[in-house]
């Protein structure tokens, strides 16, 4: 099944918003339905004009974040939006447009004919940063988004490989695959000696150590994704409903907790009127309500990382709502036929005086609710990384070849930022899927 093609088109002021878009898309592009593109894709010393009438050449769907930084940019007026309703008149793209900031001018740049995102429970349209909560006007767009990939999916035609073509592609997941094998085997280890259905884990480190890459490798991992080494038989040994959430740091303990139950909720499609209490929910809310968790069965997994920055971190709120979140929403009996629950507390800092970690360390009483700290991610040695191109050897023509691209990108350090390695990774593996 190839992945459907997504174009994001937007102005630079909305990068944020942008990335927020990204990272609604990850589930699906973990699940090789989609593959995003936007311009922060082109590589350096790639001819910058080009890059995006390629891209757009390829997209199979277009969303179109609206504001009044896009409608006054001169490139998407004259050059991107004209070759984005020209192959939607052909019939070769889908477009969402998804207001992301109020504007009154958007209606004046021709597309007045497609429907608009997000409406609230009115029917009205609304932008994302003019609601209450951002989070329920993303389940909004998200659920739009993922219906038409579906559609989109399931009017694709099935690709037949030439003689002379690769029998398949590498997957997108196999760039987190180098490193981290000591978070990894305690992982395992943990899990493996805990018989119970919820189990909790820390995992802190440097902001460019890619807590999210490590999170979606445990992902992979555990569906055995990680183990194909180009085996194109492989099939995912069970389901996971993966989420990466954040919330809204707040000095008022029942405030904290309230951001982060609603986050949680949204994150799953669950939504609560304002007569029911939030703060009496559980993790069998999960089981009644979402419908990607009432899918699941006892083999398979929910894994969530809650994202915690080092300026939301309090070293005396924090670990007690912690505490709270799992002694209250977790901690409740789940039947036999429930999925395994794995949460994760991404703790991250951009410091270096080592005053976080040890505030992590010392937070956590031994043993309390089971949690484990997993060792601290760092930057990846260079032997790790020749050890990611030994095991993935058969994706280079020649042993010379593959020497040259490790070279190439990972010459002169000692150690790498897993999230630079990871984005060198992903060039080396779409660089071979298109050969």
């Amino acid at each position: 099944m190839a992945a459907i093609q997504v174009f994001i088109s937007y102005a630079h002021e909305d990068i944020e918003v942008r990335k927020r878009l990204s990272k609604e898309l990850q589930l699906l592009e973990f699940k090789g339905l989609v593959k995003p593109w936007h311009d922060g894709e082109i590589s350096a010393g790639a001819r910058w004009d080009d890059s995006i009438r390629s891209a757009l050449g390829r997209s199979d769907l277009v969303i179109l974040l609206l504001s009044s930084y896009f409608t006054a940019s001169n490139y998407i007026f004259k050059e991107e939006l004209p070759l984005i309703l020209e192959r939607y008149a052909q019939g070769k793209t889908k477009v969402i447009p998804v207001l992301a900031r109020p504007t009154a001018t958007f209606d004046l740049i021709g597309i007045d004919h497609l429907q608009c995102l997000p409406q609230d429970e009115n029917k009205r349209l609304k932008a994302i940063t003019s609601w209450a909560n951002e989070d329920e006007a993303w389940a909004v767009v998200m659920k739009v988004i993922i219906k038409t990939v579906e559609e989109l999916v399931n009017a694709k035609p099935v690709e037949t490989p030439s003689p002379d073509q690769p029998k398949f592609k590498l997957g997108e997941y196999h760039k987190y695959a180098c490193d981290r094998i000591d978070q990894r085997d305690l992982f395992y280890e943990r899990i493996h000696q805990q018989n119970r259905k919820c189990h909790y884990f820390y995992l802190y480190g440097e902001i460019l150590q890619s807590h999210s890459g490590m999170f979606q490798r445990i992902v992979y991992d555990k569906q055995d994704l990680l183990q194909d080494r180009l085996n194109e038989d492989v099939q995912p040994s069970c389901q996971i409903v993966a989420r990466d959430i954040t919330f809204d740091f707040s000095k008022k303990e029942h405030i904290y907790k309230q951001n982060i139950l609603k986050n949680l909720l949204t994150a799953f499609h669950i939504s609560l009127s304002e007569e029911e209490p939030i703060l009496e929910s559980t993790a069998q809310i999960l089981l009644n309500k979402s419908p990607e968790v009432k899918a699941l069965g006892a083999k398979d997994a929910v894994c969530i990382l809650l994202s915690i920055s080092e300026w939301d971190w309090d070293k005396d709120r924090t670990p007690k709502i912690v505490r709270w979140l799992l002694s209250h929403f977790f901690e409740v009996a789940l039947p036999p036929n429930a999925p395994n629950f794995y949460l994760f507390f991404g703790l991250t800092y951009e410091t270096q005086d080592g005053r976080i970690e040890q505030e992590i360390v010392e937070s956590i009483e031994a043993g309390e609710h089971g949690i484990v700290i997993l060792p601290e991610l760092e930057p990846v040695p260079k032997r790790d990384i020749a050890r990611w191109f030994a095991r993935y050897a058969s994706i280079f023509e020649t042993r010379s070849q593959q020497m040259t691209e490790r070279e190439k990108y990972f010459a002169g350090k000692d150690a790498v930022d897993m999230e630079d390695v990871e984005i060198k990774l992903a060039k080396i593996i779409d660089a071979y899927n298109r050969r």
